[in-house]
């Protein structure tokens, strides 16, 4: 099921207000005296005094609500020589410490698919209720113990939320839920971005998709994972970080019309089934983004 890529595994992100958190948008930006929040995606005059707002959240009736995770740092003493077991101490004075998410904190994250795929991972890996699993360094000791559960299959329908967020000159703004892999590794994130627009002309022919460079706000970060059924790291790859947002633009080939119910369609398949490399493991994830 997951070899097939019939699924798309949405990072876990902790919730604020009972919801999934995102990270903010790097367009959001707090006055630096009174805390007043503009978006610079949709602004138009100066930002002065203002700094980013950083970190998980949601925005509910145009307020924001941010998520915190709970951590802490434990000193461990190095014991791997057998006396050293017995003896309870290290030989060598060898010292190292952890940093954890603290206990009863709760996340949510998404499995993204057809109907069938969801159903069929529904009876065979959720059967139960809830179960526990280990995650994590030190799993097999004292950390990592998780309690997860799922929620039933729902229809998603972003068409609605897509149709929304597009303002009154026609351009359609998202911001990436996770991580953006572009297939060229191109230092300007807008020619990055594009590629996924031409990815939606493809899908809906006669209708030319554009990315606007200057509306664009991004950071790059490094994607390096572990696979532990390797035992292996994979090759580190640049990306366009979570957050990151930009603003859309479609037009009839012949300059006739603009977001049709096919380039609506077309934008929602690629939601979905994600718009970058690696789309399986749930990079390339955006979501429609609007002025608040």
């Amino acid at each position: 099921l997951f070899r097939s890529s019939n699924v798309r595994c949405v990072d876990a992100n902790p919730l604020a207000g009972g919801r999934r958190s995102f990270v903010l948008p790097f367009s959001l930006m707090k006055e630096k005296v009174n805390g007043d929040v503009q978006d610079i995606l949709f602004a138009k005059d100066s930002q002065k005094g203002y700094k980013g707002l950083k970190g998980y959240g949601i925005v509910s009736d145009g307020n924001i609500c941010m998520a915190h995770v709970g951590k802490s740092v434990s000193l461990h003493m190095s014991r791997n020589l057998e006396n050293e077991r017995i003896s309870g101490k290290s030989e060598e004075g060898h010292i190292f410490n952890y940093e954890a998410i603290d206990a009863g904190q709760s996340f949510a994250g998404e499995i993204i698919g057809s109907k069938e795929a969801l159903q069929e991972m529904s009876e065979k890996l959720f059967s139960e209720k809830e179960c526990f699993v280990y995650i994590g360094r030190s799993k097999y000791s004292q950390y990592g113990r998780c309690r997860l559960s799922a929620s039933g299959v729902q229809e998603v329908d972003y068409t609605g939320m897509i149709r929304e967020a597009i303002d009154e000159k026609g351009l359609l703004a998202l911001r990436a839920d996770t991580p953006y892999l572009p297939e060229w590794q191109n230092v300007d994130a807008a020619a990055s971005l594009q590629e996924l627009a031409d990815k939606l002309s493809e899908l809906c022919p006669g209708m030319s998709f554009v990315v606007q460079g200057a509306s664009v706000v991004s950071k790059q970060v490094t994607i390096a994972n572990f696979v532990q059924v390797w035992n292996l790291k994979r090759a580190e790859e640049p990306a366009l970080a979570a957050g990151t947002v930009f603003q859309l633009s479609c037009r009839s080939c012949d300059g006739t019309g603009g977001w049709t119910d096919e380039a609506v369609a077309a934008v929602e398949q690629l939601l979905l089934g994600g718009m970058s490399r690696r789309s399986s493991e749930g990079f390339g994830q955006s979501r429609p983004w609007q002025q608040q």
